[in-house]
């Protein structure tokens, strides 16, 4: 069945029950020549011991969407890319929250492009294809979700932003339900909080409109939900345990390790007596009985921290709401790293460093149908298991590493300066030492004060913050700064990110649908307050960057006749190809003849800067050459000089300082000599001596020696 509307102008279409007929929803979404299929399937059997949705989401972008073919030995489709990986974590992160609570079956998401006009991008209209196929499904999610992107041009927001000129001062993608927001994530050029807080606005009106167009397709096409036996917790069970141990001692362990140490033990004993806490019933397992025991013991501590922070306004580790951990600056840290530093807020602790690479380095980027870029910066964030005291096999990077390495590579994004003012390819990598809360935003602070350690011309310093909110019936409490627990047990995770200019880069993800505009506005303009504090620090501790470390590449840049390119370059690249390989070089020759050269020190610097000169530089009269002899002449001899002239003639009595019947007789074909330039004539025929060079060499040696006896005198 085909139902369609109007958005914005343009035809919006869902195709559903005529694809995929064996899931369990699945909806294709075309949108002008863009087209998304979204397929959901959820097992039938609950999942026993887990205290979440075990959901999987799956994006991929077909080759033939855009009419090409894969590239690659097996010309397929492979491993997700970066992209497609942040995608689909834009999809998961939309509809997460809105499963029933208690619903843990395996459930698993599966969304192709599969066309692509390059003017409507899949990404969006991925995520509205998947909430219609959830909907229509018979899984228990109720709730529809949609999404846009918004951008902004001239100071206006634009819907769907179809350029990049539009993407380049905002580029939001904005997720959220008919009362509310539930998922933002993006990058700024530092704009204000208040022009954020507009484009959600902005965006949630054309997000209701889309809500209302998947209710229509619900009331036709939904079928009756399934029933779920919900392993979750028990009012009388969360009483028992109560009595039975102290909470508030458990939690008010302000050191992570000791607070997991204790309640492990606490679990382990009441699983100890699991009879007397969840007494024998036919309807339950013994594992889903330990199952309903824990999660009533996390959701005894969910609440003891909630009322404690909303009505005592205190925190687990003893601080107030607006109060930001303790913070640590080390800077330089790794002696052969160009630039490095430690950032430590609390007990998430970042290792950052700054590696300046040459043209050689960037990362080519192929986007889904776009031609081929170079990526000039990057940031790479690894959280190894050791950081949160895990042991775990390390394989490759994670999605939620992809994630959070993106988030923090476009928070440092705008202050990365242009190619023409720094020319260096830039890599940032964060390694996560400690973890307890918001490994991103210290690996956004810790990348900025690598970048100035690293002598890096940024303008400013950027930082970042993570806020929460825990919200009881009509009191809330916005909270700064939040550690690993509270992300867990609030209502809200909302990363900002910025310098004292604006907001760089946000990530919201919200637990509840019940958290108003009015809540949103106060966390950002918390962060804001807490941002500002972090980047004074950040600044006492470094105010402008340092000088380039000697162990980075060595740049210059010169610039070369046009007529003498060629000449540099040689037959085949010949030239260019044994200046490199001599000197360990990058070199980088324009058709404007701007050379570009990075080399590996000082001393190689000069090397190759002496060699291109050698093969492009003009013949000056009166100054002595190395020549190579390029043929005999019965009158004299065809010398080159440098690789960009055509030969210069040396006659017969020039060729030695003695009176000679034979050229053969004192020089031979390809033999290097020197000579000197005696005269350059008007046609530009070049007249050069080497019984000349000889007399002037002899006669400098006679100088040295007279000089030499003066000093011994």
């Amino acid at each position: 069945m085909r139902i369609g509307m109007k958005f914005e102008g343009e035809n919006l279409e869902a195709i559903v029950g005529e694809f995929a007929g064996q899931a369990d929803g699945s909806c294709l979404l075309m949108y002008g020549e863009t087209v998304a299929l979204s397929t959901v399937v959820s097992s039938k059997k609950n999942v026993a011991g887990i205290d979440f949705l075990p959901l999987t989401v799956e994006f991929r972008e077909k080759s033939y969407a855009v009419g090409e073919i894969p590239g690659g030995f097996y010309k397929r489709e492979g491993k997700p890319s970066e992209r497609e990986i942040l995608i689909s974590r834009l999809i998961d992160r939309s509809i997460r929250p809105l499963f029933e609570r208690g619903y843990v079956e395996d459930t698993q998401v599966i969304s192709y492009a599969l066309s692509a006009d390059k003017i409507h991008e899949p990404d969006i209209l991925a995520i509205n294809s998947t909430s219609i196929a959830l909907l229509i499904s018979d899984i228990p999610f109720y709730t529809p979700v949609a999404a846009v992107k918004v951008g902004m041009k001239d100071g206006k927001f634009i819907l769907n932003p179809k350029s990049e000129e539009e993407k380049a001062q905002l580029e939001l993608v904005v997720a959220g339900t008919e009362t509310g927001i539930v998922m933002v994530e993006g990058r700024a050029n530092f704009v204000s909080e208040d022009t954020f807080l507009d484009a959600i606005f902005f965006a949630h009106k054309y997000i209701k409109k889309l809500i209302e167009f998947q209710k229509k397709i619900c009331e036709v096409l939904g079928k009756p939900k399934r029933s779920f036996k919900p392993i979750t917790y028990s009012e009388d069970v969360i009483e028992k345990i109560a009595s039975k141990i102290d909470i508030k001692d458990i939690v008010l362990t302000s050191s992570k390790i000791e607070r997991r140490r204790k309640e492990d033990e606490a679990l382990e004993n009441l699983k100890k007596e699991l009879d007397h806490f969840v007494p024998p019933d036919e309807r339950y397992s013994d594992e889903e009985k330990v199952s309903i025991l824990t999660h009533s013991f996390f959701e005894l501590t969910r609440r003891f921290v909630r009322r404690m922070i909303v009505e005592d306004k205190r925190r687990i580790d003893g601080r107030g709401p607006d109060d930001i951990r303790e913070i640590e600056i080390l800077l330089g840290v790794l002696p052969r790293a160009h630039g490095s530093a430690i950032f430590r807020r609390g007990e998430t602790q970042a290792l950052v460093t700054v590696t300046l690479g040459t043209p050689k380095d960037v990362q080519p980027v192929e986007g889904f149908g776009v031609e081929l870029e170079a990526k000039r910066f990057m940031l790479h964030y690894n959280f190894p298991p050791f950081s949160s005291g895990e042991v775990k096999p390390i394989k490759g990077p994670s999605r939620r590493e992809i994630g959070h390495g993106y988030l923090a590579e476009k928070a440092l994004a705008p202050v990365i300066p242009p190619e023409d003012i720094f020319p260096y390819t830039i890599r940032v990598v964060s390694d996560i030492l400690s973890s307890n809360g918001s490994t991103s935003m210290a690996s956004v602070c810790g990348g900025s004060l690598a970048l100035f350690d690293a002598g890096v011309p940024v303008l400013s310093h950027v930082a970042g913050v993570a806020m929460g909110v825990i919200k009881e019936g009509e009191t809330f409490e916005v909270i700064t700064d939040i550690l690993g627990d509270e992300d867990h047990l609030g209502d809200m995770d909302f990363k900002i990110a910025g310098s004292e200019n604006g907001i760089s880069a946000v990530q919201m993800d919200l637990k509840t649908m019940g958290l108003s505009f009015d809540i949103i506005r106060e966390a950002v303009y918390r962060a804001k307050k807490a941002r500002e504090k972090i980047l004074q620090f950040m600044y006492n501790h470094i105010q402008k960057p340092k000088s380039l470390s000697p162990y980075t590449p060595k740049f210059h840049k010169l610039k070369v006749d046009v007529d003498k390119i060629g000449a540099l370059i040689g037959p085949n690249g010949r030239n260019i190809k044994q200046i490199v390989e001599k000197t360990k070089a990058d070199i980088e020759i324009d058709l404007d003849g701007n050379v570009k050269i990075f080399a590996p020190d000082e001393e190689k610097l000069k090397e190759v800067i002496d060699l291109i000169n050698y093969y492009t530089s003009d013949v000056e009269e009166g100054k002595i050459y190395k020549a190579k002899v390029k043929r005999i002449l019965p009158n004299g001899a065809l010398v080159q000089l440098i690789p960009s002239l055509q030969y210069a003639f040396m006659h017969i009595s020039h060729v030695d300082v003695k009176r000679i019947s034979r050229v053969v007789d004192a020089i031979k074909p390809n033999e290097e000599i020197e000579v000197k330039v005696v005269k350059i004539e008007e046609d530009g025929r070049i007249l050069v001596s080497r019984k000349e060079a000889l007399l002037e060499k002899e006669r400098g040696e006679r100088r040295k020696e007279k000089e030499e006896k003066r000093r011994r005198i």
